[in-house]
This record gives structure tokens, sequence and C-alpha cells, in this order.
């Protein structure tokens, strides 16, 4: 029922909310490790830990990630993203006292593998309803995920426990594990996500290689890769565009591919500038474009945002620094270290769940499993599976474990809080999108005004809510307010342009034209195209009488002589009055 109500959240919440899978999930879980340590207090249990060295570095991490809030842009997000971080030692100690005996190991796994199985349904219906099968299409299944690539991102942790399930089960299980193994793996392949099918690689080679060298019945370990071969083949004969999916060193030729390392790019200039601390938990979005993104026609044409890398790797150290990025990878080393021995001495168990949370590091360096709430329980709970089946797991004292509890209560109650304020958020916000397609002015500023809190200043997009208020206060001609709330999305986000030419123009009109000109050309530094802004700089440079650089300014755009005509006129005949 929790991973039910966990996959199924969305549903509820995507008419009120910008985003309708992350915040309503992130409350959800916050509310479902809320209810285990109250229960725990109130039957003042003995709870069992992680090792020492890995709850610390855990702690240690986490403890970096809020510490972040002084140094980053919009502190909202920093603190939201660091309880997001604080939800992994929750769910881990959660499950590590859950599972305590093989029969509930197995209610967990069977849990999992039906909703792998709603997931695989609920997609080929989407796929029936597709009008082709071209790759562009594809992007129409998406289950119960907001994308595509987060469906089978999703799929592929999954498929860990129907792999399970095969192993281990017995008669009735056995079967349905293999059938909904089969059916994920199929839907893995015909969604086509590079990233994916890296992992699937790795894990795959990760698993039989291990298990070529244990104890093992050779015969159906052959068979089943024999299997998965003609499979594979067959499914090349058919359907050839896999290959091309396949094929890794086309990325950086495909659109996205290069895209995503221009992106990549200006990460390592933040990460150059930022090397110790970052920049803040939450915060690359508000900080990478400072190294411009007139290359990124997406970004600077398109007007799509990115609120991430689109590299997990590269987006830790971004934001935490080499230090935050040492706790990853004195993790990785610790869970390796400890794995290793079990899987050469033939524990299967540990051998899934570590070789599909290896496949998940190498997805991260091409997506981000990280932001996403399903992905972060799924992880945990593997990690904690792992963990257990380790036998790594320490016993707290009775007084040292109500002591723990108290503080973790108490920081749930802080995320619950951060929360309601981000739901509470995203709904006016949504009701502010609304007034603006009505325009409503007095609609757009109290729905603005009740969104914003200490907790929530941008929309899912990395948008400032101040910058939508200042559309109205424009249209209201109320300069002053314009000014000051075009200010506060500046503050918040300095080196988004729309947010620059708004803050530009805002002093434009109240008088400040020197700060003006100063924000405006740190604008079209960043995306020297941006209409808008090249617009406000001829308006700028036309009222100080600079009427050569305001022509200037407006020939950089495309025909517009006849889409700015009026401005043209204006210049033009001061131009041939001097």
């Amino acid at each position: 029922m929790t991973f039910l109500f966990l996959m199924l959240c969305p549903l509820f919440f995507r008419s009120c909310t910008v985003e309708a899978s992350n915040v309503p999930r992130f409350l959800l879980v916050v509310i479902f490790c809320f209810t285990f340590f109250i229960k725990w207090i109130s039957q003042r249990r003995v709870i069992y830990l992680p090792p020492v060295y890995l709850f610390t570095l855990l702690g240690g991490y986490y403890l970096l990630n809020i510490l972040s809030v002084c140094w980053s842009l919009n502190s909202a997000d920093a603190i939201y993203e660091s309880q997001k971080i604080f939800l992994v030692p929750c769910l881990l100690v959660i499950f590590l006292n859950w599972l305590q005996t093989k029969e509930e190991d197995y209610l967990l796994v069977k849990s999992l593998i039906a909703i792998t199985f709603i997931y695989c349904i609920y997609a080929f219906v989407e796929i029936v309803h597709l009008p082709d099968f071209k790759f562009e299409s594809l992007y129409g299944v998406n289950s119960f995920a907001e994308h595509k690539n987060l469906l089978a991102s999703f799929l592929f942790l999954l498929l860990a426990f129907p792999l399970y399930g095969l192993i281990y089960f017995k008669t009735l299980w056995r079967f349905v594990s293999g059938f909904v193994l089969i059916l994920n793996f199929l839907l893995l392949l015909f969604l086509q996500t590079r990233s994916v099918y890296l992992a699937l690689t790795f894990t795959g080679l990760i698993f039989f290689i291990c298990s070529w060298k244990v104890k093992f019945d050779r015969r159906k370990l052959i068979s089943g890769l024999a299997a998965f071969v003609i499979l594979f083949g067959l499914l090349f004969v058919f359907y050839p565009t896999l290959l091309q999916r396949f094929n890794v060193f086309s990325y950086s030729t495909s659109a996205s591919g290069n895209e995503r390392l221009k992106i990549w790019s200006k990460t390592f200039y933040l990460i150059k500038e930022n090397t110790l601390q970052g920049v803040g938990a939450g915060n690359w979005q508000y900080n990478f474009s400072k190294f411009g993104i007139g290359d990124i026609i997406n970004i600077s044409q398109n007007e799509i945002s990115f609120q991430r890398p689109h590299n997990d790797l590269l987006w830790i150290i971004s934001e935490s620094g080499l230090i935050g990025f040492a706790f990853i990878i004195l993790i990785i080393i610790f869970v390796f270290a400890k794995s290793y021995p079990a899987i050469k001495s033939g524990n299967y168990k540990i051998l899934i769940f570590f070789s599909f949370l290896s496949g998940l590091l190498v997805e991260s360096f091409f997506s981000f499993p990280k932001e996403r709430i399903t992905h972060i329980v799924l992880a945990s709970v593997m990690f904690a599976l792992l963990i257990k089946n380790l036998d790594l797991t320490i016993k707290l004292p009775q007084k040292s474990s109500a002591k723990l509890l108290v503080i973790v209560l108490l920081i749930l109650t802080f995320s619950s809080v951060i929360g309601l304020y981000r739901l509470k958020g995203e709904y006016f916000t949504v009701l502010l999108l609304q007034e603006k397609e009505k325009n409503n002015i007095e609609g757009v500023i109290g729905n603005g005004t009740k969104a914003i809190s200490v907790f929530y200043k941008c929309d899912p997009t990395s948008t400032p809510i101040y910058s939508y208020m200042g559309w109205a206060y424009n249209a209201l001609h109320e300069k002053d307010s314009l000014l000051y709330v075009s200010k506060e999305a500046y503050n918040l986000s300095p080196y988004d342009y729309e947010v620059l030419s708004n803050y530009g123009s805002a002093l434009e009109r109240t008088g400040n034209r020197e700060e003006a000109r100063e924000i405006l050309k740190e604008c079209l530094r960043i995306n020297p195209l941006y209409e808008p802004a090249l617009i406000n700089s001829a308006v700028l440079e036309y009222n100080s009488r600079n009427y050569r650089q305001a022509i200037d300014y407006l020939k950089l755009i495309l025909d517009y002589e006849i889409k700015y005509k009026t401005y043209f006129d204006k210049i033009n005949s001061k131009l041939q009055s001097n």
C-alpha cells in the first residue's frame, strides 16, 4: 500500500501543483518516516543502524548540504534539497528495522514486483494509443512518471526485484517474477533511453562476470545468457533503431548529447570557481548560466529551463564541492569493499543489489536519479537489503535509540513544514499562472504574495515568483513596486537572462540608467540574442540620446524593420535629424 500510494500520488495533485510528482511524494515519504519513528518511540524500541562509518558519512553529507544555505543564492531550494538527502538515512533505518526476517524480505520484494507489473501495464496501455512508434512519439509513454526517461530509469531499478524473485521464489511467484522480468525488460528496450541501456549493460556485465566466478549451475547461467543474446539479436533485426541508441560513441554527435556536453562544460567552470564547498544544495540551476548560454539553442531561443546538468556526479560536485564529493566516494568505496568478498563467496542476494546499485551509478553520469523521490526510496530499499544481507547492522542501546529517534523526529517535523509550504507555494503558483492567462493583474499579485515564503521562492522551472509579479506591476505602471520585485528576483537568480532583462528595464524606468546599462550588458553577455534585452537596451540608449548605439542594438534582431517598426522609425528619425 505504501508503494502504491507513492506511485499514484501525482494523479491527485496534477491539477493543483506545477510539478505533481516531487513535492507531494516528498511529503508522503516524510509522513511515512514520521509515522514509523513516532511508533517506535511509543514502543521504546531498540533500533538497528547501518555501520557507524557509513552512518557518519551520510550524516556528514546531510550537514554539509544544510549548512550550504549560508552561501547559496536560493536558500529555500537549498533547504528543500537538503531535506531530500535526509530521507536516505531515515529510510535506511526504517527498512533495516522493518525487515527482520526472510518472510518480511520476501513480502517487500513481492510488493515491488506487483508495483513493477502495474507500471508496465499502464505503460503498455499508453503505447497502444501512440500514433506511431517513431522515437519522438515515445515521449508519450511515461506511466506514473513525469517523463519517458524517468520512467525507464525507475523501471531499471525495479528490474532487480523480479530477478530476485526468479532466483529465490518457488512455484507461482517464480513464474510471476519471470513474466514481470521479461515484461519490464522489453519495455525498457522499447523506451530507447540511452543512459538506461548503459546501466543495463554495466549491471549485466557485473552480474554475469561475478556469477561465473562463484559456484553456480553454469548450464543455467549459459542458457540465460544465450536467451538474452537471441532476444537482443531479434530485436536488432526487427527494430534497427535500437542499435543507434546502444552506440555510445554517437552520443556526442546527437542533438541532446551535444547540448549536454555544452552544459557539462559550463558546470566544470562552475566547479572551478567553487571547488571546495560548491554553490549550495539545489542551486546549480541559479548559477550555471553565469558562463553564457547563447550557444545552447533550447535555452537561449526556445526558452527551455534546465534545473540540473543531467549528470549527478557533476551536480553533486558543483553544489557540494569536493568536500561533498569526498563523502560520496567514501560511501562507494565502503560498499564495494564490503560487498566484493560476499559476492565472491556466492551470495546472490548481495550480487543482485550491488550490480543494480552499480548500474544506477553509471546511469547517474547521464541522468538525474538523485532528484526523484521514487528513485531515492527504491535505492534506499536496495541499499538497506544490501547492508542487511552483509550483516553490517549495529544495535543501539535503548537510551541512545530514544535520543536518536527524538532528534530524527524533530528534523522530520521540519521537513514536513517545508513540504507543506512548498505544496502551498505550488498551489498558488498554479492559480497565479491561470490568472496570468486571463490577464488578471490583481490575481497574479495576490496569488504570488501567497505563494512566496521562506521555503518557496521559485517555481519548478527556476522562475522566481517575483518575476511573475513584475509582469503584473509593469502592466499597472507601478514603477516602485516593479523595481522592488525585479530586484528580489535578481537577488535569487542573478544569471537568469530574463530576470536580468526585466531588472534592467525596471532600473531604466526609475531613472537608474547607468546601473540599468550594466545589468543589460550582463544579460546580453549571457544570451546575446535575447530580443527583450536588445529592445530594452535600444530604449535605454534612445532615452540617453545615444541614437547610434540604439540602432546598433535594434539591428541585432532578425527582421527588426518589420517586427519593431515603431522603434526603428523613431530612432531613424532622430539619426537623420542629427
